[in-house]
């Protein structure tokens, strides 16, 4: 299935011409720069990661997935001659503009009656710079040279799917052939992304029958870029955009208030020509590709309370720290810690029969904030995500104090706990709002950021 066209995503098809103008697959107008070499890439095959998933398919054919569930096999009825073992090992990508890891397919050597079927599933993430017409899908051949197929796939941009028909087992890699790489693709205050295209396929790569070999990808020659702009426009409050032909940096401002995406863009000139299952349905002279950086601030100041409320049998507990984070950077920081003195509510309560409970949470209680470490990252959307850790110390249990009419009172002491250590994980996406993903080990536990000056 292919959905067409995708005209408000990562690539813009700005002149279609006639179906029957050329015949040619991969562009003649791409040529490699001067001084240049054609040689297929040879790699080297790649490394595993974790077990290999395994499962017996026999006549009746069968699925099997990566143990990441980004590729499924498909082996059809009556396509193997017998029950046998198949095996998916995930290994390190070695492919030239691969995406994601590769997988080995075994047993190496097994030949179908019938085709089987790869099928990669691709996220928004693998779009950031290109666009699933770029994509294709190739396997290792026994010199550990790359193969693409250029023809025969099969692209569902609703399911977000590259699938193609198989023969036989290898090492098989999706890839893209063209990409606008932005390093980094997220910026702080100052800082600046550097950005160019790459192609990989030309025309000394033409196996015929619609393959291709794969060579080291190589920056796209500066006359067939046009012009770069950053959210359609040639300036922008969110940065300075400034090129040099094929490549071009966007630098960030020197302040920063929220977090914002902006879009490069480029135009390029050559002619694309867009297959799927083996039939020519489109082809274009000109194409924008897109690539997103993401301008989040750097520094941010904020005072966090933490709430701990735990059900005491119909009384509550309530308990609650607060301390100053600041992010500097890859750095967060921690100081002014308040500990609360915690209570129960009601106090004393009614248990009926004539018997209450007074409760004695004591000076510390179960929350007693100390010291933080924390560790900056970046979540699956580019976003910052903060690991706090918290150490608790000189807490105490909640002890209590029962009193009935005619029995002696029953007293459960408070007493003292080891330190502790609680992770919280959260999600800085600008600098008045603080979204927590994760938790400190329970729903118990309630998390107010409030930006500070």
């Amino acid at each position: 299935m292919f959905a067409f066209p995708l005209l408000n995503r990562l690539l813009v098809l700005l002149l279609l011409l006639s179906l029957s103008a050329c015949k040619k697959l991969i562009d003649p107008n791409i040529n490699p720069p001067p001084g240049e070499t054609e040689e297929p890439a040879v790699t080297p095959v790649g490394q595993p990661i974790g077990d290999p998933v395994s499962k017996t398919i026999g006549d009746a054919g069968g699925k099997l997935s990566s143990l990441d569930g980004k590729m499924e096999l498909s082996i059809p009825q009556g396509a193997l001659p017998g029950e046998t073992e198949i095996y998916i090992q995930t290994v390190t990508n070695e492919c030239p503009g691969g995406i994601g890891l590769s997988y080995h397919l075994m047993p190496d050597g097994i030949q179908f009656a019938t085709p089987a079927t790869v099928t990669w599933h691709y996220t928004d993430e693998d779009l950031n710079g290109t666009h699933p017409y770029f994509f294709f899908i190739a396997f290792q051949d026994a010199e550990n040279k790359w193969v693409a197929d250029l023809k025969k796939r099969d692209i569902d941009t609703v399911a977000k799917t590259i699938s193609l028909s198989i023969q036989h087992f290898s090492i098989w890699s999706l890839m893209d052939d063209v990409r606008m790489f932005a390093e980094p693709s997220t910026l702080f205050e100052n800082d600046v992304a550097n950005l160019r295209i790459e192609k990989i396929i030309s025309p000394a790569h033409d196996l015929g029958d619609g393959l291709a070999s794969l060579p080291i990808s190589r920056q796209i020659p500066v006359e067939s870029i046009g012009s770069w702009l950053v959210d359609g426009d040639v300036t922008s409050p969110w940065g300075v955009l400034s090129s040099q032909g094929a490549t071009a940096t966007f630098a960030a401002p020197a302040e920063i208030t929220s977090e914002h995406t902006v879009q490069i863009s480029s135009e390029l000139n050559y002619n694309l020509f867009i297959y799927d299952n083996d039939v020519l349905i489109a082809q274009f002279n000109r194409f924008i590709v897109f690539a997103d950086i993401t301008v989040t601030p750097g520094r941010a100041k904020f005072t966090l309370k933490i709430v701990l409320t735990a059900d005491q049998g119909g009384a509550i507990y309530h308990d609650s720290t607060l301390l100053d984070v600041d992010i500097e950077g890859d750095q967060v920081t921690s100081a002014n810690f308040m500990n609360y003195v915690p209570f129960v509510d009601p106090d004393p309560q009614d248990i009926g029969g004539g018997c209450t409970v007074d409760w004695n949470p004591g000076q510390k209680g179960l929350l007693n904030i100390t010291s933080t470490t924390g560790i900056v990252g970046m979540d699956a959307n580019k976003h910052r995500a903060i690991i706090l850790r918290l150490f608790n110390t000189d807490c105490n249990t909640i002890g209590q104090t029962t009193t009935c009419p005619g029995v002696p009172q029953s007293v459960v002491a408070s007493e003292p706990l080891p330190a502790s250590e609680l992770a919280a994980n959260f999600l800085v996406k600008d600098s008045a709002q603080q979204t927590v993903f994760g938790d400190i080990e329970s729903t118990q536990y309630s998390f107010e950021w409030k930006p500070r000056q």
